[in-house]
């Protein structure tokens, strides 16, 4: 099991970057359609971090 942390920085007018950033602080869970509808609106995407964190299950020898 594992995570990826992407960093992104967007650029768009205030009004859409405004507009994400209530839509991400409003809830732990997202309506995805509204989500690419409000990202559809930003005008560049740049990848600035790509972070890849691995988890692994201990496991116990029956001894």
């Amino acid at each position: 099991m594992g995570n990826l942390y992407i960093g992104i920085k967007l650029e768009g007018s205030d009004e859409d970057i405004k507009a994400l950033k209530s839509f991400l602080e409003s809830s732990a869970t997202f309506d995805f359609k509204t989500l690419a509808d409000i990202i559809s609106r930003i005008t560049k995407v740049v990848v600035v971090e790509i972070k890849e964190e691995v988890l692994y299950e201990k496991s116990s020898s029956g001894t």
